[in-house]
């Protein structure tokens, strides 16, 4: 869910598909519903990402996106439908590279992995999988560094005016007259339900 925007972008592009999106941070379903009002976008909020399972029947969903967060394979499987799709958006570990160069590493956010990706979801059932990669470098304002890193799992415990040192380091090493310049790149992990 975080945001909701990409709920929103799907809303417009498949406007008879039922989109519920799902997060465990209350501030970000609030915000995310705000985000997707007047569109037909529902906002749940999940207790956790694993234990207990969502809130939702088995084999109930077309496609389940997770998307910059942690996914837990088996549960995708348990929510699809046969012949359903299980696809995990998430950055790539250059992602950001800079931010992770000019702020104490100890406050990285990470996300352990016990298997490759791609062979938890065959472990999981999933009868085929594969996954793409992209790396690209892209100009951001500070502004927007910023709110990335306050709304997106980047940093613990930012706090943009203490931070600030860390904030003028990176527009130091990185910035011109056009902004920062930032390494980003995603990974797309994707998984098909047999039939």
């Amino acid at each position: 869910c975080g945001t909701g925007h990409f709920a929103r972008i799907i809303s417009d592009s498949h406007p008879d598909a039922t989109i519920i999106a799902t997060d465990v941070s209350l501030p970000m379903c609030r915000f995310a519903a705000q985000n997707c009002c007047g569109h037909p976008v529902m906002v749940v909020r999940t207790p956790t990402t694993k234990t207990p399972p969502r809130p939702f029947r088995n084999s109930v969903f077309d496609i389940v996106l997770n998307r910059l967060a942690p996914m837990d394979p088996v549960e995708s499987f348990r929510l699809l439908r046969p012949s359903g799709y299980a696809v995990n958006a998430r950055w790539v570990d250059a992602h950001w590279q800079e931010i992770k160069q000019v702020f104490p590493q100890d406050r990285m956010i990470t996300f352990p992995q016990d298997l490759e990706p791609k062979e938890a979801l065959f472990q999981a059932g999933f009868s085929e999988a594969e996954s793409h990669a992209w790396r690209f470098t892209k100009v951001r304002s500070l502004k927007e560094i910023i709110t990335v890193i306050r709304y997106a799992p980047v940093l613990r415990d930012f706090d943009e005016r203490a931070d600030r040192p860390f904030l003028s380091k990176l527009e130091e090493l990185y910035g011109d007259k056009d902004g920062i310049r930032l390494t980003e790149g995603v990974s797309l992990i994707i998984g098909r339900k047999d039939d």
